[in-house]
C-alpha cells in the first residue's frame, strides 16, 4: 500500500502517526497518510510565510510559468488516478 507523507519547506517526512484512506464505494485501502501534528502545522505556516517574498518578487510572467507547471503534473496526476479508477470494478457499468 502507498505511503503518504507530509511536504514541509520542500522536504517529505513522516508525521505524528498515520491514518488509512480508503475508497469509500468499495472499502478498499488506498493508501497509508501521515497526520500532521501542532509543530507540522506550524513548520509548514512558516515555510509558506517565509517563501511569500520570494514568490512576491518574480515577475508576473516567472509566476505564470510556474503554475503552469503545476498544472501540468496536476493534470498528470489526475489521469494517473483515472485510469486506476476506470480499471477498478467500482466504476463497471450496470446493465438496466
Amino acid at each position: 500500500m502507498r505511503h503518504v507523507q507530509l511536504c514541509i519547506n520542500g522536504k517529505w517526512c513522516d508525521g505524528d502517526g498515520t491514518f488509512t484512506s480508503f475508497d469509500p464505494s468499495t472499502g478498499a485501502n488506498l493508501a497509508i497518510v501521515s497526520k500532521a501534528n501542532d509543530d507540522d502545522i506550524r513548520r509548514a505556516i512558516t515555510a509558506a510565510r517565509g517563501s511569500l517574498a520570494a514568490w512576491r518578487g518574480r515577475s508576473i510572467g516567472e509566476r505564470a510559468a510556474i503554475l503552469e507547471r503545476v498544472v501540468a503534473r496536476l493534470r498528470k496526476a489526475m489521469a494517473s488516478q483515472a485510469d486506476l479508477r476506470r480499471s477498478s470494478s467500482c466504476y463497471a457499468t450496470r446493465s438496466r
